[in-house]
């Protein structure tokens, strides 16, 4: 059983595709037979027709997303490690493709604790509220799941990049080898930014109900952080480490350097600092730190933007309400 998962994962041709559609369908088809489309009634717990529509869609599209992305994700991380090249993180390739059982278990346990606190309503309001809510509770349930297990299985993958780090070989001044660490996170901070997107379903009736999306924001944005940081973070540590070690040595050679005016002691000593200059402007991270602010900048304006437009709208209906 597990090498037919496997196989689908990392072998199947238009894997992602055909299960996204395959997670869509059945969750459609569960939502019809349940009368969603059809009924007259709404559920108490929904203001309008709309609204219901909104989290619905979300419920049917969002899985089906996170199904995709997991598998996605998993061969975006081999096909990463096959492209570093170092004879000696061969076994990683291989230990990517094993995602532990301890990690997916407490994955799903995070996830299942998760969705209780994000019920749409009380234990007893779901179980007489029909077919509708109840099902709609089994898909929060579901959705949290897979979050867990997608989420288990990238924090996974960063800590084998941060166990990697630590062993490539380390040339600070050439680091084109070092650029799938990166990779990795922004890769994966582009994925759960895509799934937060999809929420937005929820208000296709134009309202903003905040109670929808603190759930998402609460465990994604600090996701996003680990994610980003911790691929490469070893590195990090290696790189300040070596440009520390580098510029002891420059500086009681610069020190120590002949400052005789004499054509060979004026060449030596320039070239020395010519060193240091260069050796101080390595950045500390093995990516381009203006790449991440921009793509920072442009995760942190839209929803500011969103949100800030939400609050006008409250503030706006309150006001003329009041009045």
């Amino acid at each position: 059983m597990e090498k037919r998962i496997n196989w689908v994962i990392y072998r199947a041709p238009y894997a992602a595709a055909i299960l996204f559609a395959i997670t869509s369908l059945v969750c459609l088809i569960a939502y019809m037979l349940a009368g969603t489309f059809s009924t007259d009634k709404l559920p108490r717990i929904f203001d309008s027709r709309r609204e219901l529509i909104g989290m619905v869609a979300m419920l049917i599209i969002l899985p089906s997303y996170l199904v995709a992305s997991f598998v996605i994700s998993q061969r975006r991380t081999v096909t990463l490690f096959t492209e570093i090249k170092d004879s000696s993180l061969q076994r990683y390739t291989a230990a990517a493709q094993h995602l532990p059982k301890r990690y997916l278990v407490s994955g799903l346990l995070s996830g299942l604790s998760f969705s209780i606190f994000n019920m749409p309503a009380g234990f007893t309001e779901i179980i007489n509220g029909g077919p509708i809510i109840i099902l709609i509770a089994l898909s929060q349930i579901l959705l949290w799941l897979l979050v867990g297990a997608l989420l288990s299985a990238r924090f996974y993958s960063a800590r084998l990049f941060y166990r990697a780090g630590k062993q490539i070989s380390l040339d600070i001044f050439e680091t084109t080898n070092l650029k799938v660490f990166p990779l990795s996170g922004l890769s994966d901070t582009l994925l759960i930014l895509l799934g937060l997107t999809l929420t937005i379903l929820q208000a296709i009736d134009a309202q903003f109900r905040f109670e929808n999306y603190i759930g998402g924001i609460v465990v994604c944005l600090p996701a996003i952080l680990v994610l980003m940081i911790t691929p490469m973070y070893s590195l990090h540590r290696r790189i300040v480490e070596t440009k520390k070690r580098e510029l002891l040595k420059l500086n009681r050679l610069i020190v120590e350097a002949s400052k005789d005016l004499v054509p060979e002691s004026i060449q030596t000593l320039e070239l020395l600092l010519q060193r240091r200059r260069r050796l101080k402007d390595v950045s500390n991270w093995p990516i381009d730190l203006s790449v991440v602010s921009r793509l920072l900048l442009y995760i942190v304006i839209p929803p500011i933007a969103w949100l800030g437009a939400a609050f006008v709208e409250i503030g706006l209906d309150g006001f003329l309400g009041g009045s």
